[in-house]
């Protein structure tokens, strides 16, 4: 018998390998857990102070009671803080309600801009606390690795190739076509008659992997260009980002024809070379005198906020229907009428409703409109003294 060192046979040796790996899988196990309480006590702290950003007298009224807000269950705080955000926006809408009296325009709106932006606080709320009351159900789990950006897709594409950079715009939310070549010509530093530029829009259309929308009645022949799903696919894989719906397509759903969607980015381009600040997508107005959904919410400079609406003279609603629509416009802007034209046609039929509404409207119209094309232009020719006043080539008031 040997009283010297243990000899090590392949059974001992896979018993010490063995506790050894439990060792370790209970240290990462107790850490992984320690890290999970941790997360659970700040989204507790986060949800706490959004409460008393939110809804500061409700938390204040809970302190006063017992055990008091601190003692309450994520999923308890997130439902009071709903309920609260509800109330408040009831009590906004009602606020803004139409009573007869003549109200400031920058009021109204800036009463349904925070309406907007609790829905908004609302759900991403909702959504923070649903994933935060799964991960307080669920055991730990390791982050999923990161996507890795590829030097070459699937589709074929070379990451630092012209048709890369091409997808990589459209899915960021170019959609302008020729915007689109201006703004891969300068990506590349070259001239936008470079053959490559048409090479890289024709190669993108070969693969599948954009779509165009022809617009007509614009200057210039014009098209809207998106990403298909492959397109999506394609660029995820050679940026590693994930992109579910491009820029165009919430546009395109929201707008359904593509000339209108083409304007509505026009005009938006227009306002921003003026410094205003744009919200394509506001969300509907409702009030007594029926429900409204702007195309345009613009923020000046100085902090004025007002709708622009964009016209294409496309539809066949009838006069009375047309005059009831800008009736509604008006009621909810307090009278001021802005109205970007898609061309001539579209602002003599625009402003032949309107006019003919102010006929029967028993308040104060500010009425301005003004061809897409000819505003473009008067802000070339006038360089940094042209404020958006002037570029309205349509200008009356109702008193």
């Amino acid at each position: 018998m040997s009283w010297g060192n243990d000899v090590q046979t392949p059974a001992t040796q896979i018993a010490g390998m063995d506790a050894a790996h439990s060792r370790q899988v209970f240290s990462r196990v107790v850490a992984l857990k320690q890290a999970a309480e941790q997360v659970a006590a700040d989204a507790r702290r986060e949800l706490i102070a959004v409460a008393k950003s939110l809804c500061p007298a409700w938390v204040d009224g809970l302190s006063e009671t017992v055990p008091g807000i601190d003692a309450m269950s994520l999923e308890d705080i997130r439902k009071g803080i709903v309920a609260q955000v509800r109330h408040q926006q009831d009590a906004l809408a009602w606020r803004a309600r139409p009573t007869g009296e003549v109200q400031d325009n920058g009021e109204i709106v800036a009463l349904y801009q925070e309406i907007e932006r609790l829905k908004q606080e609302n759900e991403r709320l909702k959504h923070n606390v649903a994933l935060l009351t799964a991960q307080d159900q669920q055991p730990p789990q390791p982050p999923p690795p990161a996507a890795q950006p590829s030097a070459v897709s699937v589709s074929g594409l070379d990451a630092g190739s012209p048709e890369a950079a091409l997808l990589s715009l459209i899915c960021a939310g170019e959609a302008r076509s020729p915007a689109l070549r201006d703004a891969l010509a300068e990506t590349l530093g070259i001239s936008v008659r470079t053959g490559s530029i048409t090479t890289a829009f024709q190669t993108l259309a070969e693969k599948g992997l954009i779509e165009e929308f022809p617009i007509e009645g614009l200057r210039g022949q014009p098209s809207l260009v998106g990403p298909t799903a492959a397109g999506l696919e394609a660029s995820r894989q050679l940026t590693g980002q994930m992109v579910e719906t491009s820029p165009l397509h919430i546009l395109l759903k929201r707008h359904r024809a593509p000339a209108h969607t083409y304007l509505n980015l026009e005009a938006a381009d227009l306002l921003r070379r003026l410094g205003y600040d744009v919200n394509l997508t506001p969300a509907e107005m409702r009030t007594g005198h029926g429900q409204f959904a702007p195309d345009i919410l613009a923020t000046s400079p100085a902090g004025e906020v007002f709708v622009v609406e964009v016209e294409t003279g496309a539809s066949k609603d009838s006069p009375r229907k047309q005059t009831r629509k800008w009736e509604v416009v008006a009621r909810h802007t307090g009278g001021v009428l802005r109205v970007v034209c898609a061309n001539d046609k579209a602002l003599n039929k625009t402003r032949s409703a309107i006019e003919l509404m102010a006929t029967q409207y028993d308040g104060r119209l500010d009425i301005g409109l003004g061809v897409i094309a000819a505003m473009f232009d008067a802000l070339k020719a006038g360089g940094e003294e042209v404020f958006l006043d002037d570029l309205w080539t349509h200008r009356r008031v109702f008193n």
